[in-house]
């Protein structure tokens, strides 16, 4: 059992529902500085389980063996699992990190973007984090209309997060990005939004027809053409506002380790399937990138 230094502030970072192939076409020179980009088997196939299993500190899994920022097997594992030999960054007593940072006595802080971290009663999820911030669609409705850069989490985490994360307390940070998910309304597409908004409609009325038993009929090639294309244009947004983040956190000198996952992809039409929560290839395998910043 190979037990290593813990001395990084930490940074958790989930691209909801982003496909691996989308990682591979959109240009991400932030994500990219990180490490290249670790195709991974995600471990459930729709936002709550895939995100109890990556707080309780199991990361999705590389599909061949990768020593993630250079050094570990595995970020975190738990005291109760069997002895190994694996380069381990952090092992952990409690039943989630998120609870083990808390007792280390770290900055813990959290933000969500879809509506699994809504912190309103019966989620479970942002009820983990001391301190929470939702930054996610009002109502289902609202997925049918444009948002502004002030609305995305990549956004509003530079806003309020860095000035939390660049103080004298060594933190473990953790957000999700909701760009990457149904809709995918970031700026760039709300420019053409009346060609985006007829595309959003007829996925939705072929998602409900998948929901029936039926399949995906009626979503031409170029529609999936155009959201996949969409969730591309998502993670460049993402990109470019974490590379505001690091650039800070370089400047500042803070040692972070970053680790940036999906929880799950997404369908567009594949074998008639549509969104997420099934076994398809496109779900199942997700992209990760881990590396320091600021050393």
């Amino acid at each position: 059992m190979t037990r290593l230094s813990v001395l990084d502030n930490m940074l958790l970072l989930t691209l909801d529902s982003c496909r691996f192939d989308t990682a591979m076409r959109a240009h991400t020179p932030t994500l990219d500085s990180l490490s290249t980009c670790i195709p991974c088997h995600a471990t459930a196939t729709f936002t709550l389980p895939s995100h109890w299993s990556i707080l309780s500190g199991y990361l999705p899994t590389p599909i061949s063996r990768t020593l993630l920022a250079g050094q570990y097997d595995r970020i975190w594992r738990s005291s109760m699992a069997r002895k190994s030999d694996y380069a381990v960054h952090t092992y952990f007593d409690e039943e989630t990190i998120v609870a083990h940072y808390v007792e280390q006595g770290r900055l813990v802080t959290g933000l969500g973007g879809v509506q699994f971290f809504d912190p309103k009663p019966g989620n479970s999820l942002p009820a983990l984090f001391p301190n929470f911030q939702y930054v996610g669609l009002a109502s289902t409705s609202s997925m049918l209309t444009p948002r502004e850069e002030q609305d995305l989490p990549s956004f509003v985490m530079n806003e309020a997060l860095t000035h939390d994360l660049l103080g004298d307390a060594i933190f473990f940070a953790f957000a999700n990005f909701s760009e990457t998910h149904f809709p995918y309304s970031i700026p760039s597409t709300t420019r053409r939004w009346s060609e985006v908004s007829e595309v959003l409609e007829d996925y939705l009325r072929c998602q409900s027809l998948v929901r029936s038993g039926e399949t995906a009929r009626g979503l031409s090639v170029a529609s999936a053409g155009l959201l996949k294309q969409m969730q591309v244009d998502a993670l460049e947004q993402v990109d470019k506002n974490l590379g505001r983040l690091f650039s800070e956190l370089e400047r500042r000198g803070r040692r972070t380790l970053v680790i940036v996952c999906a929880d799950h992809g997404e369908s567009f039409g594949e074998e008639g399937r549509l969104g997420h929560g099934h076994p398809g290839p496109e779900v199942t395998t997700v992209p990760m990138w881990v590396g320091r910043v600021g050393v």
